[in-house]
């Protein structure tokens, strides 16, 4: 007896909100599932990662800034095409659409450095998590999470004991709850000569966790 595919229904967030799951008579429960996909961004998602950058700092960070603020932030926060060149950032999709993103990378920056290619003097000191980003109408529903996890173990993977990172107000609620802790709350300065405060924050394992 040869079983027919079930097909999975496509939903749209606001479907999801709206539509209860229906399930066949028998009882699939692959019917209203969504999934997302989590992979490697590549050279190819740099359009739709720099209108998920754009997106999300304006929707969701945005209410946490000034008005000088916000519109230098979208200058000052372009995405890092050299986190996808070292192979260390990954994409969340849904339906084929980027709606998420994060990674974690070697170098000394930061924040993004165009010119800046220097990597950690020890490969096995602290990986640094780098332009978290979600969509707006995704938001809150896990896929930031779900890529930080990707990102901490990758990075444990990769031989790494300890994760930093620079936090906006917004993103520090997610690192909290994920581990990390505070360190100190510094000031970063745009090229326009506007700051905006930070949060430098940090996990760290044991070496016996990552055997």
């Amino acid at each position: 007896m040869v079983t027919q595919p079930v097909l999975i229904e496509k939903l749209s967030l606001q479907q999801m909100e709206s539509k209860p799951l229906r399930y066949t008579s028998s009882g699939d429960l692959r019917v209203g599932l969504v999934v997302p996909t989590i992979r490697p961004a590549t050279e190819a998602d740099l359009p739709a990662l720099d209108k998920l950058a754009t997106s999300a700092t304006h929707d969701l960070l945005g209410p946490f800034l000034s008005a000088e603020q916000r519109a230098s932030c979208l200058v000052f926060t372009p995405f890092d095409p050299w986190l996808i060149t070292d192979g260390s950032y990954f994409v969340a999709e849904l339906d084929g659409v980027v709606r998420a993103s994060g990674g974690w990378s070697r170098r000394m920056a930061m924040v993004h450095q165009p010119t800046d290619q220097t990597t950690c003097p020890d490969p096995s000191g602290p990986a640094r998590i780098r332009a978290m980003y979600t969509d707006p109408d995704y938001a809150r529903l896990g896929l930031g999470r779900t890529l930080l996890a990707v990102c901490e173990v990758s990075a444990r993977l990769s031989g790494h004991f300890e994760l930093e990172l620079l936090a906006t107000p917004i993103g520090r609620l997610l690192y909290l709850s994920s581990g990390f802790e505070t360190l100190e709350s510094v000031e970063i300065q745009s090229e326009d000569n506007v700051f905006f405060e930070v949060f430098r924050m940090q996990k760290s394992f044991s070496a016996a966790m990552a055997t």
